[in-house]
C-alpha cells in the first residue's frame, strides 16, 4: 500500500495536467472514431498508470525518469485517440509537456515572490505523508491560485497556438529542430528536479533565480516550436506559388501558339469568305455576320509588348463570351525587362481576379474592368479596376485582399503570385476597397542599363539552372 506523500499527489496531478495539455495541443489533428470514448478510455488509462508508478526512490534521478516515462505512456495513449503519424504527434506531445511545465513553473515563480512556497520541494516532490485532517484556509487559496495559473497560460495556448492550425496541413520535417526542443526540455526537466533535490534547505532568491530560468527555458521551446510551423507553412506557399507560376509559363507557351494560329487562320478565312461572297454565293447579311463572327477572332491586342498582347487577346475573348468589357489602356513598350512568362502569370492572375468578381454582378453596366498601364518617369504603373459585391477585406499583415473561399489553403494564391512577382522586380503593390469598386495598384521601377545587365545575368543563370536540371536523371 502507498504512502499518500506529496510526491504521489503530484505525480497523479501531473498527468491530469499533462493530459489537458495533450488534448489542447492535438486539438487540430484528425480525431479518429468514437473520440470520446476514446479520450475518457485513455485518460483512465493513463492516471491509472500514473498512480500505480512506483515511488521507489526520492531523488532527482527516479522523479526525472518517473516523469519522462509517464510523457511516453501519454504520448502513445494519444496515438489511439488522433489519427495522425509519431513524428507530429511526437511534435505536439513536446509542446504539450512545455506547456504544463511553464505553468507549473509560473506557479512556482509567483509562490517564491510571495513566499507562499517555503521549501525546496514546494510541498509537492517531498516524501512527507499528507494529512487532510489539518488543511487551513491559506492552503484552499493556494490551491486555487494554482489551479487559475493553470487554467490561464492553457487558454493562452490554445488562442495564440492551437486556434491558429485549425484546418492546416501539418508538416515536420525539420527533424533537427524537434531533437533539439525535446533535448532542451529534458535538459530542463533534469535540471530542475536536480535543484530541488540536492540544494541544501531553501533559499528564496536561488529559487527565484531557478524559476526564472526553467521558464525563460520553455518560453524558447515554444518559440522554437512555433516558428517549425510558421517556417514550414511559408515553404508550402513560396513551393505553390513557384508551381503556379511554372504552370503560368507553360500556358503562356501554349496561349502564344494558339492565338497565332487562329489569327493566321481566320485572316485566310476572311479572303475566302469575301471571295465567295463576291461571287454572289451568299447574301450579303450573311457574309457580313460571318465576317463579324471571324473579326472577333482576328482582333488582336497590340500593346507594345508581345507577352501581354497574348494575355489579353486571350482574355478578350473569354471577356466578350461571358458579356464583360474589358477596356485596356496600354502602352507596354518598356515592359521588355520582364519576363514572359512573369506578364503572363502578373496579368493573367490579376485580370482573372477581376473576371471572378465582376461575373457575379447582375448590373450588366458594372460588368467591365478596366486596365492602364503607363510609364511614369522611370516606373511602370499597372492599374486594373472593376466592381464587385459582398464583403471583401484586405489583410493588415500583408494588404492583400482575404479570399471568401472556404478552402482558404487551396485558395488566395492568385494575389500571391502577383506580389511574389512585383517584389522581384523590386516593385510595390496596392490593394483598395472602396464603394464596390476594387482597385490594384502596381508601380514597379524601369531598371536603369546596368541593373538591367544584372537581371540578365541572373535570368541566363535561372536559365542554365533549368537547363541542367532538365538533364538530370
Amino acid at each position: 500500500m502507498y504512502e499518500f506523500t506529496e510526491l504521489f499527489l503530484y505525480k497523479i496531478v501531473f498527468e491530469i495536467e499533462l493530459l489537458v495539455a495533450m488534448h489542447l495541443s492535438l486539438l487540430p489533428l484528425e480525431k479518429r472514431k468514437h473520440y470520446p470514448l476514446r479520450i475518457l478510455i485513455t485518460s483512465l488509462l493513463c492516471i491509472g498508470v500514473a498512480s500505480a508508478f512506483p515511488l521507489a526512490s526520492y531523488t532527482w534521478w527516479y522523479t526525472s525518469l518517473m516523469f519522462f516515462l509517464l510523457f511516453l505512456v501519454t504520448t502513445f495513449a494519444m496515438y489511439f485517440v488522433y489519427k495522425t503519424n509519431f513524428w507530429i504527434l511526437f511534435f505536439f506531445a513536446i509542446t504539450a509537456y512545455t506547456i504544463q511545465h511553464l505553468s507549473h513553473e509560473i506557479y512556482a515563480l509567483i509562490g517564491h515572490l510571495f513566499s507562499m512556497l517555503s521549501t525546496a520541494t514546494m510541498g509537492m516532490y517531498g516524501n512527507e505523508v499528507l494529512d487532510f485532517s489539518n488543511l487551513k484556509p491559506i492552503n484552499y487559496f493556494y490551491a486555487l491560485i494554482y489551479v487559475d495559473i493553470y487554467l490561464l497560460v492553457y487558454a493562452l495556448f490554445y488562442f495564440l497556438f492551437t486556434r491558429k492550425l485549425k484546418g492546416k496541413k501539418i508538416e515536420v520535417t525539420n527533424m533537427s529542430v524537434l531533437y533539439l526542443s525535446a533535448l532542451l526540455l529534458m535538459v530542463d526537466i533534469i535540471l530542475n528536479a536536480v535543484v530541488v533535490y540536492i540544494s541544501d534547505g531553501y533559499s528564496k532568491i536561488y529559487s527565484i533565480v531557478t524559476s526564472i530560468y526553467n521558464f525563460l527555458s520553455c518560453a524558447m521551446i515554444l518559440y522554437i516550436q512555433s516558428s517549425v510551423i510558421n517556417t514550414k507553412a511559408l515553404e508550402n506557399e513560396l513551393k505553390t506559388t513557384e508551381h503556379l507560376l511554372h504552370i503560368s509559363q507553360e500556358q503562356y507557351a501554349q496561349s502564344k501558339e494558339n492565338i497565332e494560329l487562329i489569327n493566321l487562320k481566320c485572316h485566310d478565312l476572311k479572303h475566302q469568305i469575301h471571295e465567295v461572297g463576291v461571287q454572289g454565293k451568299l447574301p450579303s447579311s450573311t457574309l457580313k455576320e460571318m465576317e463579324n463572327v471571324i473579326s472577333i477572332y482576328d482582333s488582336a491586342v497590340h500593346t507594345g509588348n508581345e507577352a501581354l498582347d497574348v494575355i489579353l487577346t486571350e482574355k478578350s475573348l473569354y471577356c466578350h463570351k461571358n458579356g464583360i468589357q474589358l477596356s485596356c489602356f496600354a502602352d507596354c513598350s518598356h515592359l521588355s525587362f520582364m519576363e514572359e512568362s512573369d506578364l503572363y502569370s502578373l496579368f493573367g492572375n490579376a485580370i482573372d481576379n477581376a473576371i471572378e468578381a465582376t461575373s457575379k454582378l447582375e448590373d450588366s453596366e458594372k460588368r467591365n474592368i478596366t486596365l492602364r498601364v503607363r510609364t511614369i518617369n522611370s516606373f511602370i504603373s499597372i492599374d486594373i479596376e472593376n466592381y464587385f459585391q459582398g464583403p471583401l477585406v484586405i489583410s493588415e499583415e500583408d494588404h492583400l485582399p482575404i479570399t471568401t473561399k472556404k478552402d482558404k489553403d487551396y485558395h488566395g494564391f492568385g494575389m500571391k503570385s502577383i506580389k511574389f512577382i512585383v517584389d522581384k522586380y523590386h516593385g510595390d503593390m496596392k490593394a483598395e476597397a472602396s464603394d464596390e469598386v476594387f482597385t490594384l495598384s502596381l508601380l514597379i521601377p524601369i531598371p536603369t542599363e546596368k541593373n538591367a545587365k544584372k537581371e540578365e545575368t541572373k535570368t541566363e543563370k535561372r536559365n542554365n539552372q533549368k537547363r541542367r536540371e532538365g538533364h538530370r536523371v
